[in-house]
């Protein structure tokens, strides 16, 4: 069994993507900016869980 190592990429490249384009390119494409989306969906799910739990 091997054993997992730590990488400084927060992701696995499995040889798809070329490192630079998962490095530099990738961040350039209009389907990468979508921080204000996920932060109102995050913001919903925070709210249906302290309804549901009771928080």
């Amino acid at each position: 069994m091997s054993q997992a190592t730590l990488s400084d990429r927060p992701y696995t490249n499995s040889n798809l993507f070329s490192e630079h384009y998962l490095d530099e390119r990738i961040q350039e494409r209009d389907e990468w900016e979508c921080d204000a989306t996920a932060s109102e969906a995050l913001a919903e799910l925070q709210s249906l869980y302290e309804l549901e739990s009771g928080y």
